[in-house]
């Protein structure tokens, strides 16, 4: 891809006024191909709040949030609004530009009208895609927004994932077995997760606390352990729903000797305890990559994660250890990692992550799917 190539991005995800980590992951794909080609981003979002419109400049373009009170906030109005924001982009905004592609981040609600937008613009189109609510099928049953949602993937239009899992997850969700998929993980910042040989020996969970995550699984296991008589050192970073649970847990269970809640990190903060532990814990129902596990490999950090989705597919016995998500798994492999000290090579577990994930690796991956894309759209 050549620097003469602009790129349209549109995505309903991003970092924002409302929360200015979200969705980081996107503007490191965007960065990640600052090299290759120009881009232009358009944050389009709906979202809880007071009534109100939000317009304002953001690292790559433009956000335009629009804001609705939780009785207005339905997901038929969600679509509409969204689609409304969409068609004013495309086709006032961006009507006389030249662009090379149209690259939609996150399928739905933007991508719910995409057979129009395919009538009206003859331009290559891609979907990046990260979501993990096709593995739970949005946890919906018998609605016909999934129906809706299906139809996204019947356009002719590629899908970039960024793990293998959630490509299988999303050919299964549309039952469109034709539907062509390239893999782009995503973007790890190695400047700041990076190797360190000084590991202070406690282990460290951080994460957003909702489901699909369940932590209960570790501080159950952890809690039998200490009763074994090991002497383990949990750092819980992070913040959530399930904290106050888990706060409770600690406490009821006398483990608060044991087991401490750090808070929630900044990335600096998160990348120094990460270069502090011995192992990193990442107890899930299901992930479609886990940022976290691959920013603790990139510090040279063994991993401990849940045998669930895009995690298989980069942990291994070198760099780590798979479990069931049953307690006494989690217990066994814990028992297991303090038996096993001294194997991992850190340097080896931080080169061999930081050469899969960094962001120049990323970006010429991501170039090279952008590539095909553009090449295979047929010249009319």
């Amino acid at each position: 891809m050549s620097k003469t190539r602009r790129i349209l991005h549109i995505t309903n995800w991003y970092p924002n006024k409302f929360e200015e980590k979200e969705a980081m992951w996107v503007g490191n794909h965007l960065t990640s191909l600052t090299p290759y080609a120009e881009q232009v981003l358009y944050h389009l979002e709906v979202r809880r709040g007071r009534p109100g419109f939000h317009r304002y400049k953001n690292d790559f373009g433009f956000s335009y949030i629009m804001t609705l009170p939780d009785k207005l906030y339905k997901w038929r109005l969600v679509e509409y609004l969204t689609t409304l924001l969409l068609f004013f982009v495309l086709f006032v905004k961006e009507r006389r530009q030249r662009y090379s592609l149209i690259n939609f981040h996150i399928a739905y609600p933007l991508c719910t009208y995409l057979h129009t937008i395919r009538k009206y613009i003859k331009k290559p189109m891609v979907i990046t895609e990260h979501w993990s609510a096709y593995h739970f099928s949005f946890n919906i049953k018998g609605s016909d927004a999934l129906n809706r949602i299906r139809k996204i993937f019947y356009n002719e239009v590629p899908v970039i994932c960024v793990s293998q899992a959630l490509a299988v997850d999303i050919i299964a969700f549309s039952q469109n077995r034709a539907l062509k998929t390239l893999i782009v993980p995503n973007v790890i910042d190695t400047s700041a997760f990076t190797l360190t040989h000084d590991k202070a020996g406690h282990f460290l969970m951080a994460s957003y606390w909702k489901l699909p995550k369940n932590p209960f699984l570790v501080l159950e296991a952890i809690g039998r352990r200490i009763k074994q008589g090991s002497d383990i050192r949990l750092r819980v970073a992070g913040y959530g729903p399930l904290l106050p649970d888990m706060e409770l847990f600690v406490e009821e269970n006398g483990l608060q000797n044991h087991i401490s809640f750090i808070g929630k990190l900044d990335k600096q903060e998160m990348a120094r305890e990460m270069k502090k532990a011995s192992l990193f814990l990442h107890p899930s129902q299901y992930e479609t990559f886990s940022v976290v596990c691959a920013e603790a490999l990139c510090c040279g950090t063994p991993v401990m994660a849940s045998s669930v989705g895009g995690i298989k597919e980069f942990i291994t016995e070198n760099n780590g250890l798979l479990v069931d998500n049953t307690v006494s798994a989690w217990l066994d492999a814990i028992e297991r990692f303090e038996q096993m000290q001294g194997r991992f090579h850190y340097e080896q577990i931080a080169n061999q992550a930081s050469g899969r994930f960094a962001m120049a690796k990323v970006g010429r991956l991501y170039s090279h799917a952008l590539d095909e894309v553009i090449e295979d759209y047929p010249n009319e």
